[in-house]
Parts: structure tokens; C-alpha cells; sequence
């Protein structure tokens, strides 16, 4: 069996996901998992990820390895595809060290402000709910931070 990543394309650890596929250079079949009816709630999908609350994609298949969570993903892709495309660990305990770090601060920084913004930019107005203005510019803010902080390491 192919690889297959069950998802939504809307979903920020689906693209996630996606982006690793990319990065590896890998092959891969594309299932749409429609939200918005309700198809994370059946199967075939919740033989692949158990929770059955609208925030679950992705699911990944690789062979008859089943896995959830995008960073528990990628990190899987990282190793079981060392050898393919874009190199993502490394022998050098520094270089994993300093990946790690950055594997943390997009959790707790970058994907927290961003995650709200697609909320109030993206979700909000396709739910006919009214976008929250103070909301988005706190979160802005917020991330123009954090990618001031990456801007600097990446220039040095």
C-alpha cells in the first residue's frame, strides 16, 4: 500500500503534513476528509484516528503503519525517509538540538498566533460568524514577533 494522508486542505496539520510529503520528495494518494459533513466521524477515517471531534485530520497511512498527530508524522517521515529528499535529522546531536528547539518554538509560537488567525481570518466568515478585529491584531502582533525572531536567526 501507497502512502495516504486523509485530510482537509483547510487544515493548518494537514498542509503541515503536506509540506513534509513535499520536502521528502515522496509519492502519496490524497484522501479529503469532508468536515463539514461529518466524514471524521465515520469510517473509514476513524479506523485511522479515533478521536471523532471536527479537529482530527490528519491520518496518515503508510503500509500498515496508521498515525495521528502532524508533528508525529513528519517526525515519522524524517526518519522512515531519511534517505529521500531534504535531509531533516541529522548524526550531530548540536544540529538536532538546535532543530529541536525550533520544532518547539513553532508549537508554542508560531502555530498558537497562526492557528487564531486562520480562525478569526479564514473559519469565522465561511461559518457566518463575524471576525473579531482586536483578536487578529493581538494575534498579528504576536506573530510579527515571532517572525522578527526568525528573521534574525535565519539572517545570521
Amino acid at each position: 500500500m501507497a502512502i495516504r494522508l486523509h485530510g482537509h486542505p483547510l487544515s493548518g496539520a494537514t498542509r503541515r503534513v503536506l509540506v513534509c510529503l513535499a520536502e521528502k520528495g515522496l509519492d502519496y494518494e490524497f484522501v479529503l476528509v469532508d468536515l463539514a459533513t461529518g466524514q471524521q466521524k465515520k469510517e473509514p477515517f476513524i479506523s485511522i484516528n479515533f478521536f471523532t471531534s471536527i479537529y482530527v485530520v490528519p491520518g496518515f497511512e503508510d503500509g500498515d503503519m496508521k498515525l495521528i498527530e502532524s508533528r508525529a508524522i513528519t517526525r515519522y517521515m524524517a526518519h522512515a525517509y531519511a534517505d529521500k529528499g531534504t535531509p531533516l535529522i541529522f548524526e550531530n546531536p548540536k544540529k538536532m538540538g538546535i532543530i529541536g528547539v525550533w520544532l518547539e518554538v513553532e508549537t508554542q509560537r508560531f502555530h498558537v498566533a497562526g492557528q487564531k488567525l486562520s480562525f478569526e481570518i479564514l473559519i469565522k466568515p465561511m461559518k457566518g460568524m463575524t471576525t473579531d478585529d482586536a483578536v487578529v491584531k493581538q494575534f498579528q502582533a504576536q506573530l510579527a514577533g515571532v517572525l522578527d525572531v526568525y528573521e534574525a536567526r535565519l539572517s545570521t
